[in-house]
């Protein structure tokens, strides 16, 4: 079950990613945008950041 902390986070990074969604969809190859885990050198971060599916 997710946390308050958790609908916190998605709250204060959801108007960002609405705000550049249709920017990143418009650039060839891209394919999808969503929120999720940050991940650097194969691991998880632990921190919420915009996700660009090419």
């Amino acid at each position: 079950m997710a946390h308050r902390d958790d609908h916190s986070r998605l709250a204060a990074i959801r108007p960002v990613k609405e705000s550049v969604e249709d920017e990143l969809l418009a650039r060839p190859g891209v394919v999808g945008v969503d929120i999720g885990e940050r991940v650097s050198g194969g691991h998880g971060t632990g921190e919420l950041g915009i996700l660009v599916f090419v």
